[in-house]
């Protein structure tokens, strides 16, 4: 364990859950013939790094070894695994991807979804939608008729939108609304904030472009006069792209490693596709074959959500012989010299 993780959880607590000697500064030895981070990772056959920080991650990266964790990392011969633990914008910054490059995983499994069951190979492309709907403010009271409603021109655009299940490969919804001032006030601002994921780029470029035309659609119809001056309502619209889709095959060697690895324990390993994105999306499109297993989670995204923790322990020792597969795997392509 490093120094900054002993602050959070301390050596006694894993080695009382392990019944392991917990190793944390460079010099206490194991052995005085033997220098202690080298003889630890002859007896490895597979290193977790776990969670692996940004920091760390840069340390290896670079090669230093200035603790005992990164001195083990950079005189291991056996496979070692980098478990990313960090804020997103630290992960996406340009400095920590370019790090993260340079330690060459070629495929992983992101933990993001309910049965452990279930391994979740196919992932839909997301747009995040931003819609500024804009009208004219006015005295509710006295000059109703020289406003023009942004909450009425969204709603009568919301009304005529498809939104939930689309097909079977695609979905879209409103998430949020804001807009108005006061109750006197006609209000002139409503944002919209929404999504469309699909399965197939055509059909979620196709409900896009709706989303979008039905809000303009809306707008079009009001205009007004005052004092000499027009004002027509309208519609600024913004679309990114959340993440893009995801399709592993049953035949790449995450998947057939996560199956075989439950098989070794009597489980039974199904391919799904999902509706949900997650990191593994991302991981994919960089070069990185990686599939979503089961946690336990229930009721996901609703304030009654829950999480099984049967799964939880199940999910967890399905990783562990993810692991130990992987090691053995690895083991025997390094003495066969495939």
């Amino acid at each position: 364990m490093t120094e900054d993780a002993q602050k959070f959880v301390t050596p006694l607590t894993f080695e009382a859950l392990s019944g392991r000697k917990v190793h944390t500064a460079t010099h206490n030895q194991v052995d005085p013939t033997d220098t202690q981070h080298i003889g630890l990772t002859e007896r490895a056959d597979l290193m977790l790094v776990a969670p692996a920080t940004n920091n760390i991650l840069a340390k290896i990266s670079h090669g230093l070894c200035d603790d005992l964790v990164s001195l083990m990392i950079c005189a291991a011969a056996c496979p070692v695994i980098f478990a990313p633990s960090m804020n997103q914008r630290m992960w996406e910054n340009k400095i920590a991807q370019e790090n993260v490059s340079k330690l060459k995983a070629k495929y992983g499994i992101v933990f993001d979804s309910d049965d452990p069951g279930f391994l979740f190979t196919k992932g839909p492309s997301s747009n995040h939608m931003e819609f500024r709907i804009h009208g004219l403010e006015s005295h509710a009271g006295v000059a109703p008729e020289e406003g023009i409603s942004a909450i009425k021109i969204a709603a009568e655009g919301l009304a005529n939108m498809k939104l939930g299940r689309i097909d079977q490969e695609t979905t879209a919804n409103i998430g949020q609304i804001e807009g108005g001032m006061a109750t006197n006030i006609i209000p002139n601002l409503v944002v919209l904030k929404g999504e469309a994921r699909s399965h197939s780029e055509q059909k979620l470029e196709a409900q896009t472009e709706h989303m979008k035309k039905c809000l303009e659609d809306a707008a079009a119809k009001y205009e007004v006069t005052v004092a000499g001056k027009t004002t027509k309502a309208s519609v600024e619209s913004h679309v990114d792209r959340d993440y893009s889709s995801m399709d592993v095959p049953d035949s790449s060697h995450v998947v057939q490693l996560v199956i075989k690895a439950a098989a070794r324990m009597g489980l039974d390993v199904k391919t799904m596709a999902s509706g949900g994105g997650c990191d593994a999306n991302v991981f994919n499109r960089k070069g990185i074959e990686c599939a979503n297993l089961g946690t336990g989670m229930r009721a996901i995204h609703t304030v009654k959500e829950w999480l099984d923790v049967k799964d939880m322990y199940a999910s967890a020792e399905m990783t562990l012989e993810i692991m130990k597969l992987n090691g053995e795997l690895a083991a025997k392509s390094t003495a066969t010299g495939a």
